[in-house]
This record gives C-alpha cells, structure tokens and sequence, in this order.
C-alpha cells in the first residue's frame, strides 16, 4: 500500500478546527505560534480527546437517523418486490390454466371427430341406398319407354327424353363423386390435425417443465442474494464493532494494514459476486421471455390449422344441398361455431396476457425510478461527508494510521465515483479507526 505524504486539511462534525501537520524529524508536529510552545503535548492531547468524543457521538447519531431512513426505503422496496413476485407466479397459473383449456378442448375434438366418422358412415349407407333406388327407377324407365314405343310408335320423343334422362344420371353421379372426394378430403385433414397437434403438446409440456426449472433457479439466486445481504449487514455489524475496539486499543500500523486490505477484498468479492448473480438474473428472464414467444408462435400455428378446418366445413355446407343430408350440414354448423367461440375465447385470453405485460413493464419501471432517486440521494450524502472530513486531524495523531486513512479515503472516493449508477456506500473515518458500510442492490 503507498502512503500518502502530503499536507492534508479535514473538517470534523464540530466546527472549523485547522492545523497544519507537517513531517519533521521526530514525527508529526503540530505547526503553532511561538507563544503558544510553552504548552505541553499532554494538555494538547487532552483537549483534542474531549473534543473529538463530542465531535464522534454528534456524527455518530446523524449516521444512525441516515441509516433509519435509509431502512425504510430499503423495506419500501422489498414490499414492491413481493407483490411483482406474487404477480408473477399468478401469470405462471394463468398460463397453466389456459393450457389445461386446451387440452380439454384437444379432448373434445376429438370426440367430435368420432361422431364426423360415424356420420360419414351414415352418408355412405345413404349414397349407396340413392345409387340403388336410381337403379330401380332407370330399369322401370327403360321398361315403360320401351312399352310406350311398341303401343304408341313414338320413338323419336321418348328417345330425347332417355336423352335428357341420362343428361341427368350423369349430373347425379358427378355431384356423388364431389361428395366423395371432399370426404375424402375432410378425413386427411382430421388426420394431418392429429399428427400437428401431437408434437404441439410435447413441445408445451416440455416448455411447461422448462418453466419449472426456470422458476427454481431464481428462487435459489434470489435466495443466494438474501445472503450476501446478510453478509453485508454482518460486515457493517463487525465495523461497529471494530470502531468500539478501537476506542480502547491502540493498533500498529501493520495489523491496520492487513485489516484493511483483506476486508477491501471481502467487499470486492461480495460486490463481484452481486454483479454476477444480476447477470444471471437477467438471462433467465431473457430465456423466460423467448420461451414465452415460442409457445406464442406454436399457438398461433393451431389456430391457423382450426381456421383452415372450420373454412373445409363452410365449403361443405355450400357444396352440400338436399333433405337427405340435413341432419349431416345442421352438425357440421354447430362444430364450426364451436370453433369460432374457441378462436373468440383464445384472442380474449391473449389479450388479457398482453395487459398484464403491460402493468409489470409499467411496474418494473417504477421500481428503476425508485432505486435512482436513493442512489442520488447517497450520492449527495456522500458528498456530504466528504466536505465535512477537510478540516485539520487530531493534533496527536500517528503518522502511520493517518497515512493509511488517506490512502483507503482516496481509493473509495475514486470507486465511488466510478461505480454510482445503481449503488451507494458512505464512509465514516477516524484518525485510529475506519469503516465502509456498503449497501449493493
């Protein structure tokens, strides 16, 4: 550690106090008047004792009405963060129950797929049943025309009429084989569904474990976090503690020294491993939120299949027409309007996701606001103290502790003001002791 051996002005809670202490050869001495050399360094030690323990318990208890305030805006904080984690977690059951409505409605096409087959059965039995009566009524035809050409000798307009008869039977069977093959059609579309929507559940349901893992690491960070709280709040116990010791014994300069660098690297490392537990914090949600798109965009390709099948079965009802097929076009309505409510519902629960996003964004931006304003505000206090520690030091002080001040003074000042975005710390100094109380977020 270098010290720093110059002229150095501080000003202590009391009042202007000023001295210059200059290197001489016996070690630091007070520069005074001549008059005043009749004086012995006792009675100088003396006065300077009683007024530096004035001077200490006035600092000490501005310190601790800063700490109060400084409390409450910290338990402030952690109640809005309880309620964004409560808010959280009932997103995370919303998303729950929205996929559990979709499996049941998965399990309910699929009933309504077994009563289409059975249905189409029903169509077949009746197609085959017309093709048969059409049959009888052409052979019965054919029978009375020829029975009408022998009596009446008509050949000519009973042969248009077989003519235009045919013309007939031809439309009849065109229109079956439409039927036929937009039944055919219905059946691999019902089949390309269930083999869409088989992988689409997977998928969910590995999202879903994803999202359960997701949510027990940042319990542990969060726990983790917890305790390097705790270890600050330690370490400001065990400053205190130091600041009492230090009162009634006195402390070589290389016991100082070590003290001071190896809780310097404690805080670094604290601090350090805070950075890192933010990072990580803000890559699970990155993750969280690109998991949250893909099962959006997985979706959306469901409701791209349902509104290609509910287009299939409007087509069905403009093709289809007839008496014997009312029972079928009457179904095949009510499970196009199902899927339209389905869809109707989908978009509402969408919507109301989409808001809820909007109310944590407007939250999480209260809570950046927050934690600026008690930034500022340490910033200002640290400032504070730093015009408050420029006015002359205890006339008795010895040279080594002062040195080692000055140094640990100058290289907070310079990592305060370095590192001020989101996080604070003020520094109370002493000519025979000091400490850092750091409060990281």
């Amino acid at each position: 550690m270098s010290f720093c051996r110059q002229k150095k002005t501080a000003t202590y809670p009391s009042g202007p106090f000023t001295a210059r202490t200059e290197r001489t050869g016996g070690g630091l001495l007070p520069h005074v008047d001549r008059q005043h050399a009749v004086t012995s360094n006792s009675e100088i030690a003396a006065t300077a004792r009683t007024e530096w323990g004035t001077n200490s318990v006035q600092a000490q208890e501005l310190l601790e009405m800063r700490m109060q305030e400084l409390q409450q805006r910290l338990e402030f904080e952690r109640t809005l963060r309880k309620k964004a984690e409560e808010e959280k977690e009932k997103e995370v059951t919303k998303i729950k129950q929205v996929f559990d409505d979709q499996m049941n409605k998965a399990r309910d096409s699929e009933a309504k797929k077994s009563k289409v087959e059975e249905e189409k059965l029903r169509l077949s039995k009746l197609l085959e049943e017309a093709e048969r009566f059409q049959k009888e009524v052409l052979t019965k035809l054919r029978q009375e025309v020829e029975g009408r050409l022998e009596a009446e000798g008509l050949v000519e307009k009973k042969q248009t009429q077989i003519v235009t008869l045919k013309k007939e039977a031809a439309q009849l069977k065109s229109k079956l084989a439409n039927e036929k093959a937009v039944k055919n059609k219905l059946v691999k579309v019902c089949q390309e569904l269930d083999e869409s929507v088989k992988p689409l559940k997977e998928k969910n349901l590995q999202l879903l474990l994803r999202l359960q893992r997701d949510t027990n690491v940042m319990r542990a960070l969060r726990k983790e976090l917890n305790e390097n709280k705790e270890k600050v709040n330690e370490l400001s116990r065990l400053s205190s503690l130091m600041q009492d010791n230090a009162k009634r014994e006195t402390v070589t300069r290389i016991e100082a020294q070590e003290d001071s660098c190896a809780y310097q690297l404690e805080l670094d490392a604290l601090r350090d491993r805070h950075e890192q537990l933010i990072n990580k914090m803000e890559r699970m949600q990155t993750a969280l939120r690109e998991k949250s798109n893909d099962i959006d965009t997985k979706n959306r390709e469901v409701l791209h299949l349902r509104d290609q099948v509910m287009k299939l079965m409007l087509s069905l009802e403009r093709e289809g027409g007839g008496d014997s097929q009312a029972e079928g076009d009457e179904n095949a309505r009510k499970l196009a309007e199902q899927v339209v409510q389905l869809h109707q519902m989908l978009r509402e629960k969408e919507e109301q996701r989409a808001e809820a996003m909007h109310e944590n964004l407007r939250k999480k931006e209260y809570l950046d606001a927050l934690k600026d304003e008690i930034s500022a505000l340490l910033s200002r206090w640290i400032k504070s103290n730093k015009s408050l520690a420029k006015s002359s030091p205890r006339p008795g002080a010895r040279p080594e502790l002062a040195d080692l001040k000055d140094e640990f003074e100058h290289r907070m000042a310079e990592r305060i003001d370095k590192k001020m975005g989101r996080r604070g710390s003020f520094i109370l100094l002493n000519d025979t002791f000091f400490a850092n109380w750091a409060l990281d977020r």
